[in-house]
């Protein structure tokens, strides 16, 4: 081991067991699953039958990262925009 990937080691290893505060950093971690739309934007998108049934053939990682575009924002006109272009999307049978 070189002198230099044993410094890069050590730094690493003091940056995962202490944060600023001298206390142990705490561990990223995510949600187990992803929030969804609100129940009224889901019944609205699975309105559009050849839409969802688009959406549903796709793999899960599109699935999972769509609701989170969705429930990033907080003002609803945003979100009524975000689901009527993903409704537009998934009728023409294009990936969001």
């Amino acid at each position: 081991m070189t002198a230099a990937s044993a410094t890069v080691l050590s730094l690493l290893e003091w940056l995962t067991k202490t944060s600023w505060s001298g206390t142990r950093a705490p561990a990223m971690t995510r949600p187990a699953e992803p929030p969804g739309p609100a129940p009224a934007e889901e019944k609205a998108f699975r309105r559009h039958r050849s839409a969802w049934a688009f959406f549903e053939r796709q793999p899960p990682g599109c699935r999972q990262r769509v609701p989170w575009r969705m429930v990033a924002v907080a003002r609803a006109a945003i979100r009524a925009r975000r689901l009527a272009a993903l409704i537009a999307a998934c009728a023409e049978g294009q990936r969001p």
